[in-house]
């Protein structure tokens, strides 16, 4: 098997992981946010506690305590912030259309990584097909239970929130990284991870100023416990850090532009996912919009940004 062989089944294996990621917020809908953000992390930190030493990660940054704020920051942007915003998405608007937002990542880390007027006018008909998909999955409920206008316009701005979160975040990253060639990629990595459980705290303090009841776990029934910690360990040990492995793995063996391509099989996991959770086959309305989806980001990531004078 050749190398970019095993790098896209590694690929296809991080958008699968990550899927359920969409899927695990509707399993546990009667959970909070909150509960749903502190399972997902707890055991993503278990986890990393067995592959990374918690006092290595102590010692860097009290050794750069500069970093701090910049970790803060990322891991808000990209693990904390980003899931909670979108497990408010999923519950308001449904997981088909909250996957399909996160499926322009490609597309807007092209457009905000460079001038935004230009890339704009180069990526029109990239944005046309996503956009076009879009208003597919609006036009008609692809979930099983009806949603009101209301909760389509919450739900669809927390989703565009969502990917606005974690855009910043890569964004950021990238860019943290390449100032400080001194930092190891695993290194931060593991900051990052442990930083994520403590940064919940923040979006605990935030939901209990609208939400009555933040911890439906006390008076769960023992099946609902059950779901609930089955969900957090195949969201915090498989979505997290097991599809973080496969995902590395990935981006040593191809191509920026195929990787691009690549992270779309996380929103046609999820949507299919979903159908299969709610036992019906896909509607037509979400297959044409994973086919608008796919064109524009095959597209995008085909065209070469013309460099600015």
């Amino acid at each position: 098997m050749s190398k970019t062989s095993v790098g896209f089944l590694f690929g296809i294996s991080a958008g699968f992981l990550w899927s359920f990621t969409f899927l695990a917020p509707k399993i546990t809908q009667q959970f909070s946010s909150t509960e749903i953000l502190l399972g997902r992390y707890v055991f993503f930190f278990i986890i990393s506690l067995f592959f990374f030493s918690l006092k290595r990660v102590y010692y860097f940054l009290i050794k750069n305590p500069m970093y701090l704020r910049e970790a803060l920051i990322i891991t808000i942007s990209g693990f904390s912030g980003y899931y909670f915003l979108l497990i408010g998405a999923v519950k308001f608007i449904g997981v088909p259309f909250t996957s399909f937002t996160m499926g322009m990542v490609p597309v807007t880390m092209i457009l905000f990584s460079g001038d935004l007027n230009k890339s704009l006018k180069t990526y029109w008909p990239s944005l046309f097909c996503i956009i076009s998909g879009m208003v597919i999955l609006l036009s008609e409920s692809s979930e099983s239970e009806i949603r009101t206008t209301q909760d389509k316009i919450l739900g669809s701005i927390l989703a565009f929130a969502s990917l606005a979160s974690w855009t910043y975040y890569a964004l950021k990253n990238k860019k943290f990284l390449l100032r400080h060639p001194e930092v190891k990629n695993k290194d931060w990595a593991s900051v990052l991870g442990f930083l994520a459980l403590p940064t919940v705290i923040l979006f605990l303090i935030i939901e209990s100023t609208y939400e009555a009841k933040t911890f439906y776990l006390l008076e769960a029934n023992p099946a609902e416990i059950g779901i609930f910690l089955a969900s957090s360990i195949a969201i915090g040990i498989g979505s997290s850090w097991l599809a973080t492995v496969c995902w590395n793995i990935a981006g040593t063996m191809l191509s920026p532009q195929l990787l691009g391509q690549i992270v779309v099989s996380e929103t046609c996991f999820a949507i299919i996912i979903n159908s299969v959770y709610e036992g019906r086959q896909l509607f037509l309305t979400e297959m044409a919009a994973m086919g608008l989806l796919l064109t524009g980001v095959v597209l995008s990531v085909r065209i070469k940004v013309p460099k600015s004078s």
